[in-house]
Parts: structure tokens; sequence; C-alpha cells
């Protein structure tokens, strides 16, 4: 386990496992192509500038008295009542569920999640602020960590969800300060004494929510004016001289005015340990929850060697992590349980085995969009409705980690989506008819007439791990139940051979339908 590039065979499993922690939902045929790429070239595609997203629009909705339906209301003065907001909510969501749809080929998506994990922002009821706050973190999410940091510290959303906008010389408010230090940069370690958290102390906290005064937001749920920033107010700054605990060698921060908070960010990136607090938090992301003391050696003092030697830039230091060894290693293959939107997009795209598009459209409605969207919050993984300001439990609470993502209830729910999917049933969901066409995926496979190679084939693109034989043969018989193999190869072209037969259709389709619905309903399906 260690962070010296990977230099092993470069296969489907291989690819699909890169593409699976790097993008949400590819397609099996993205898998191909990446075998194709090679591993250098496919991690500088994933890597690269893409063009930002234009902003969101109305979908369904006309009684926005300022806009229409297909236009964009994120330059709109707030509307009260009539279901303005309502509606707003629902293009918000779509359009960031449809920014996560792996036609980009970009690592751009699961960057821009990762941050909002990270830069936690929630309980904002003004869509507008949302936008404005994603749209920031977005513009970063490749770039530098102190650039971002610096935005998401006087970011409207942010001002208001840990009441930097309330913070003056007058009554300094600690929240931001706090999460600054024990979340944002250097991260909480080991209580070395009272107060004293090996990396930041109380004293700090004091000193930094000074030195951050006089910030504050507007435009929030603002009738009249459309226009949303932060500003700075010299009389509610604290002019005093801030000095910090040991933890940063007694670091002096002078009165700076409106740049103070720039430099409090500067003083926290010379700490080794906000370079080892990121390193541990992409890692979970990307590879796996335990930071065991082999792993913290060999991979994450690496890691954050590489982000001070490249003052924060965050592509060199994620190129190096998924060109690893430690990334490829066989135990980390398959370790992680999908997270809902990983889940529900991989689901999604399930049924793509090439370049053609298998269902009625290949990109989801915006309808469909928002209820994946609203999905999501049900398997507990709401987006700008996070349980609290440390993120998701499943990237920070140990023991469990990963394993936080699943219950009986979310399981449950997983298990309707599956349904959904396959298309055994429609039912508490609002999704439209999807129209797959389950026979014209199979026919796309390399030898469906061969029932070894068809379920083969499926579950390379399905599953992280191989099958035991059990099910394996389980599999075989949805399609032959007790019968040779030769069954399926008589029964598939007799099929192919009569296709207007419309028996011989619906037998041959149930039965594919039966097959996905039990492979989507494996405990494997649940991890990449």
């Amino acid at each position: 386990m260690t962070l010296v590039p990977y230099s092993g065979k470069w296969d489907v499993n291989r690819a699909a496992h890169l593409l699976r922690r790097t993008l949400y939902g590819p397609s099996p045929d993205m898998f191909q192509r990446s075998v194709s790429m090679g591993l250098e070239k496919t991690i500088d595609h994933l890597l690269r500038d893409v063009q930002a997203p234009e902003p969101p629009l109305y979908f369904n909705f006309n009684n926005d008295p300022h806009t229409v339906n297909g236009e964009s209301w994120v330059n709109k003065p707030y509307v009260q009542g009539i279901g303005v907001n309502n509606a707003r909510i629902r293009s918000l969501g779509s359009w960031t569920i449809g920014q996560t749809l792996p036609d980009r080929w970009s690592i751009m998506a699961k960057m821009v999640i990762f941050w909002h994990n990270h830069f936690v922002v929630a309980q904002i009821n003004d869509p507008r602020y949302l936008y404005f706050y994603i749209n920031s973190i977005e513009k970063h999410a490749l770039g530098n960590f102190q650039n971002l940091a610096e935005a998401m510290t006087i970011e409207p959303a942010m001002l208001r969800y840990l009441n930097g906008n309330q913070n003056s010389r007058v009554s300094p408010n600690e929240n931001y300060a706090r999460e600054l230090l024990e979340l944002f940069t250097v991260g909480k370690g080991e209580t070395a004494d009272e107060g004293d958290y090996t990396t930041f102390t109380e004293h700090d906290v004091r000193e930094i929510a000074k030195a951050l005064t006089g910030w504050r937001d507007y435009g929030y749920r603002n009738q009249n004016d459309p226009d949303i920033y932060s500003y700075y107010t010299s009389n509610r700054h604290d002019k005093s001289i801030k000095i910090l605990s040991h933890r940063f060698n007694h670091a002096v921060i002078n009165n700076n005015e409106e740049n103070e908070y720039k430099s409090v960010l500067r003083i926290l990136l010379t700490s080794r340990h906000t370079a080892l607090h990121l390193s541990r938090s992409l890692y979970r992301w990307f590879v796996h929850h335990d930071v065991n003391d082999e792993v913290e050696k060999q991979v994450i003092h690496p890691m954050a060697e590489i982000l001070v030697k490249n003052q924060y830039n965050i592509r060199p230091v994620l190129k190096a992590l998924l060109s690893s060894e430690s990334f490829f290693d066989d135990e980390i293959i398959g370790c992680m349980i999908k997270n809902p939107l990983d889940f529900t997009l991989t689901a999604w795209n399930a049924f793509t085995t090439s370049s053609v598009a298998v269902s009625t459209s290949t990109v989801p409605s915006p309808v469909v969009l928002f209820e994946i969207f609203k999905y999501c919050n049900q398997l507990q993984m709401g987006i700008y409705n996070h349980p609290s300001v440390a993120g998701w439990k499943a990237y920070y609470q140990g023991p469990s980690y990963y394993q936080n993502w699943i219950s009986t209830t979310t399981l449950s729910n997983r298990i309707e989506f599956i349904d959904y999917s396959t298309g055994k049933t429609n039912r508490y969901l609002n999704f439209p008819n999807r129209n797959t066409d389950f026979l014209q995926v199979i026919d796309q496979l390399k030898n469906p007439t061969d029932i070894n190679e068809l379920i083969e084939e499926l579950c390379l693109y399905f599953y992280s791990q191989p099958l035991s034989p059990f099910q394996f043969d389980n599999l075989k018989g949805i399609l032959i139940p007790g019968l040779p193999d030769f069954e399926w190869t008589v029964e598939y072209n007799a099929f192919k051979q009569n296709p207007n037969d419309k028996e011989l259709y619906r037998i041959i389709l149930q039965k594919i339908i039966n097959l996905f619905n039990t492979m989507m309903k494996y405990p494997e399906y649940q991890l990449m």
C-alpha cells in the first residue's frame, strides 16, 4: 500500500474500478474505452478542465413573475409564496444531479460533492444562495485549496450557515472559526491538554474568530433586489493584534481589514496538519475508510508532501493517488459501499452497454433528475441537507464509516429503486416510464447465445468482485431453471429467428428482467 505508480495489468476490471470511484454511474461502454485509452490517458482525461455548466432553468413552471419556464431564476429576486421557492428548489436539485452525470468524463462532479461534504452548507432556504455556493465550489474544485477556502470563508451561504454574518468585534461568534480549524483545515487531533487538541487550541478559536469579524451577507430572501454578495464592514471588525498558540508557533495576525481572513488561511496552511487532514479526507472519499498506521506512513504523508510542494493545488495529489499501487490494490477494489448518488446513477446507467443508448434517453429528463435528488435524501445523502456540519457520517464516523449508508430503511429503499430500474414496479416513485429495451441490452453483449459468457460479461459490468460458483449457478437458473446450458442457446436463437413471435418475446424478456433484477439485488451490487 504505497503511493508508487501502479504498473500492473490494465484491464476492464481495473478500468471499471477507476471510473466507478471517479464518476457517478459510468456505463460499461466507458470501461471499454478506458481500457483502450490506458491508465495514464484516462486519468489525464478525468482531471482535464471542463466547461462550467449553464445555470439551472425552470421546468414545468410558469408562475414566477420575474421569469418564465425554460429560463434561469438565479439572478432574479426572491419570491414569497405561489410555489416559486419550491419550483426553484426542484430546478436546483435537478440541475445538481444533472452535473453529476458521467457524460462529461470528468472527476469534477465527484470533487464538487466531495467539497460540498467538506465545506458543508445546509438549512439555507434561498436556492439562489445554494446555487452561488455550489458554483463557487465548482470554480475551485480542481484548483487551489487556499483559493477555495478563501472563497468559502466569505461565501454568503457559509456566512449564514455558520453565523459568520453575526461575528463582530462587540460580540465575536466562534462557530466558523471552530469549524475552519476542526473540519476544514488542520482537523481535530487527540486531546493533549485542557482546550488543546494537538492541532489547535481553544485560544486559537477565539483569536481566529476575532480575525474573521466584520463580514456580512446581502440578498437573502430579498424580494426587491436580485443581487447576492458578501461585504465587509470595517467598524464591525476587531482591529487588535491576534496571537495564536504554540500550535501555530505563536503566529501574529495584524489588523488587515477585509484581507485579514486571507492572513488567517495562510497561517493555517503552514501547519502540516492541514495537508495531512485533507489527504486523509481524499483517501476516505476515493480509496478506503481505514487510515491505519501503514496507510498513514506510506500514503497519507506522501500525499501531504505533494500538496505542500504544489502550493495546495489539488490536481497533482489526485493524479498521484489515482495512479498509485494503493488505489489499485486488490483489497481496495470493491471495498466501498456505494453512496446513494453512486447507487442511483449506477442503477440508471446499468443498461447502457455500448455507445448506443438502449433506453428512450441516455440523459434523464429534469423530472427524473429531481426524483433522483429526492431519492438520495431518502437514502440519507441529502444534498444541501447534511445532517451536521461534519458532513455525511460514512466519511468520518468510525468504526462503521461506509456501513452507515445501509440500514433497514435505506436497504428497503434501495431495493425499491432496483425494482423501478428493472421495470418490476413503479409503485411509490414518480419517475416516468423509462422504456428500456432489455433485449437490446443483451443483444449488444459479445456472445449472448452462450449463457456462461452472457452472465460473465454482465458480472464484469455489475460487480467489482467475482461471484461465488453458487451465485453464478443461481443466475443461470433464472434463464434455464434445471436445464442444461445449451437450452439457453436454443431458446435465444429461436427468439432471434422469430422476433415477431409475441410469446417468445414475452418469455425471453421476463427472464432477462428477472436476471437483471436478481443481479442488482445481490449484496455485491452495493459495492464498488
